[in-house]
């Protein structure tokens, strides 16, 4: 081999040399960068639920082998933006409901709006607008699903602007409302329809309810019309072997009196979001979980609750 030849041996070798080097810086700091995503995540859970829990079960407790748990514990961080609302803002969303010749009065947080048979409140931070429409006629609700869904679609569409925004309206429940009674039998005259609302395919925790008549006129409605959206970065969560393992230390909170528990076991798990009512309002990241409390009698429970990761 010739000098010239060894010289561009050398050369080559020195370029390949750099060329793997920069691919190690570049792997180094595309490592760098995504560290989040295989460092321990920082926070501590903590329970988050709807209902009056009166005991904490601290006996054992199962996971259903049939449940799919979630297999990832990397979440988007969402932010959340209040519209505020002035008492001129709240005479338009009266006519949104049809309350003529409303009376507005002003209760500090929130505004209240009357008339003969109906009650708006306004949230003036945007926290929720509710209504309720009173006398209604005593007449058995005995629309199908279907036909409530189809009613409270137009709804929506009338009511728009108050509305969550950024998120998606998906699957619905309907459950009886308001009822007389006959023959110690209870007769519903209104049904309720909530629905649940996604963002990126994570459930939000945001109560999004109307209440239909046995006419099909809007009885009442609940919402938080907030705005929801990306916030840029990820955060990453407690997986839900933690959670379970929390849950084992610290027991689950039940509605049920223990003596009459005979099981209890995991059914469901899903991640999700669940809007903190309190004065900073943030979305916190967690696991939907739904329980079944077995009675001693044989019957059953189920319970939902949320276990929430805080920074």
């Amino acid at each position: 081999m010739s000098d010239d030849d060894e010289e561009r041996k050398v050369s080559r070798n020195k370029k390949m040399g750099y060329g793997h080097l920069a691919g190690l810086i570049l792997v180094i700091g595309l490592l760098v960068s995504l560290y989040p995503f295989f460092s321990a995540p920082v926070g501590h859970f903590v329970y988050v639920y709807d209902y009056m829990a009166t005991y904490n079960y601290t006996e054992n407790f199962s996971i259903n082998k049939n449940i799919e748990l979630p297999p990832g514990n990397l979440v988007p961080v969402l932010k959340t933006h209040y519209n505020e609302y002035n008492a001129h803002d709240v005479l338009n969303i009266t006519s949104l409901f049809g309350m003529n010749n409303s009376n507005v009065a002003d209760y500090g947080a929130y505004y209240i709006a009357t008339t003969s048979n109906a009650t708006l409140n306004v949230s003036k931070g945007g926290y929720f607008v509710s209504y309720i429409r009173t006398g209604l006629e005593r007449k058995a609700m005995n629309m199908s699903n279907s036909k409530i869904y189809n009613i409270s679609k137009r709804y929506m569409h009338a009511l728009a602007s108050i509305l969550p925004k950024g998120v998606s309206i998906g699957d619905y429940v309907v459950y009886g409302g308001r009822a007389f009674d006959v023959n110690e039998t209870a007769i519903y005259y209104t049904k309720n329809i909530s629905f649940n609302l996604t963002f990126a395919e994570y459930p939000l925790a945001i109560n999004f309810t109307m209440e239909l008549d046995a006419n099909g006129k809007l009885a009442g409605f609940y919402d938080v019309p907030v705005h929801i959206s990306y916030g840029g970065v990820y955060t990453q969560i407690g997986t839900f072997n933690d959670a379970y393992l929390f849950m084992k230390k610290n027991g689950i909170p039940i509605t049920v009196a223990p003596w009459n528990v005979s099981r209890v076991s995991v059914d469901n798990v899903t991640m999700a979001f669940y809007l903190l009512d309190n004065h900073d309002h943030a979305l916190i990241p967690g696991y939907f979980i739904v329980i079944r409390l077995t009675l001693v009698d044989g019957t059953h429970v189920d319970q939902k609750l949320f276990l929430g990761w805080e920074h």
